[in-house]
């Protein structure tokens, strides 16, 4: 083989060695780390990202948090019970009821709806560590007094618009005693956020009642389903004078044996009973022996069946079937 050749191979095989050792140092040692700490520099801009998001909302919730807690009555509890009562009574007597009184349970713990048993998805050392502290506590009012339904209304309207109570929970509305009299109870609850609310001095502030909603209770109030209804008004009956030498006015029609028709005669294991009918107003008569229509008694039924016999005024007539009672026959 050439020298030349051999040489000149020799030195390719060297330099493509050469080559690839370069390559695996760069690639070992430079472009594989490099692209692993591109991929974390990556994973840890997307995890920032997500901190500033969960930041924001952070931020936002603690915001909302600070608002709400200038809508409750304190941080102390005693406190709290004292603004909570004189302000139901002060809504009480403000809106014209008698007989006010107010009253509050104690403070309760309200967990996160997160620790409920049917939310899923929820680390169960989370649901541990939220069941270990409250989100914020409440406390039961309720208010009661007597009143008109405007007055009742009214206060009731004005329990809803104040910052301080949280939720109206039911009422009741009783009528008592005197025609739109009323005995009222709300139940009404108001929070505690001890540790962003500030204790002071202060009541309870009372808010007005938005026009909107005084345009919803006025026209109840209005009605009063609950009054009684007026007797109807009789009619003034009018008195007419007779004169001297006017005819005296006709008498009303007395009952007439005319408008009685026997429409059935039955004899059986009861006795004798009669069917009758009035033919002008259809009203309808099942007659037993000894039962009357107008001033005939029945007293029984002829020989075949057809006829039934009355006794007027001592005298005993007969009906045949299908005749008017005036049609009747004397019984010899």
């Amino acid at each position: 083989m050439n020298p030349t050749l051999l040489r000149s191979a020799g030195l390719a095989a060297a330099s493509l060695a050469v080559v690839g050792g370069l390559w695996w140092t760069y690639t070992s040692q430079y472009a594989s780390p490099r692209s692993e700490l591109e991929a974390q520099i990556s994973r840890a801009r997307e995890r920032l990202g997500e901190l500033d998001a969960a930041l924001e909302d952070e931020l936002l919730v603690r915001k909302k948090l600070r608002d709400a807690a200038k809508g409750t009555l304190g941080r102390k509890t005693d406190v709290v019970e004292h603004k909570f009562l004189a302000g139901l009574t002060a809504l009480g007597e403000r809106g014209g009821l008698s007989g006010v009184v107010a009253s509050a349970g104690q403070p309760k713990g309200v967990l996160s709806p997160l620790t409920a048993s049917n939310v899923r998805g929820v680390p169960t050392a989370l649901k541990r560590a939220l069941r270990a502290r409250p989100d914020f506590e409440v406390v039961h009012g309720q208010l009661k007094g007597k009143g008109t339904l405007e007055q009742s209304l009214r206060t009731l309207a004005s329990l809803q618009a104040q910052a301080w109570v949280h939720r109206v929970e039911g009422f009741s509305l009783r009528p008592v005693g005197k025609e739109d009299q009323f005995e009222l109870s709300v139940s009404v609850i108001t929070m505690l956020l001890p540790d962003l609310a500030s204790d002071d001095e202060n009541p309870a502030p009372i808010g007005e009642v938005s026009p909107a909603a005084e345009e919803l209770w006025r026209p109840i109030a209005s009605k009063n389903v609950f009054r009684e209804p007026k007797p109807p008004t009789q009619p003034k009956s009018e008195v007419v004078v007779a004169k001297a030498g006017d005819p005296a006015p006709p008498l009303p029609r007395p009952p007439s044996y005319d408008d009685w028709k026997l429409t059935g005669v039955v004899q059986g294991r009861g006795g004798v009973e009669a069917f009758v009918v009035n033919v002008k107003s259809g009203e309808k008569l099942t007659l037993q022996v000894g039962g009357r229509v107008l001033e005939a008694v029945l007293t029984g039924a002829g020989a075949r069946g057809e006829t039934a016999v009355f006794e007027i005024a001592g005298q005993r007539f007969e009906v045949s079937n299908g005749q008017l009672l005036s049609a009747r026959r004397p019984v010899g």
